[in-house]
């Protein structure tokens, strides 16, 4: 694994599209199902840091939860709108 697959970003389209531009891998999430997919894949694929949107976060909570009271990874909320994009304007 090299050291951009250690990131893995699971969000809304923008921002994982945003995150892809600085070359970290991603899945865009938009219900619970797709959500805890892309959680299972990041997991899966051994990433180090878990970079998540809070609602996403919010629709896998205990999946979420799992994650981050285990060894790996390290799990980092971030804000994001509802509709997706960032909340700096």
């Amino acid at each position: 694994m090299s050291a951009k697959d250690s990131f893995f970003c699971v969000g809304g389209e923008e921002t994982v599209r945003g995150f892809a531009l600085a070359g970290v891998p991603g899945a865009v999430a938009r219900d619970l199902a797709g959500a805890e997919a892309a959680l299972a894949a990041a997991a899966g694929a051994g990433c180090a840091v878990l970079i998540i949107s809070s609602p996403v976060a919010g629709l896998a909570r205990a999946a979420v939860d799992k994650l981050r009271f285990g060894r790996r990874p390290l799990v980092v909320e971030i804000e994001e709108t509802a509709a997706g994009g960032s909340v700096w304007k």
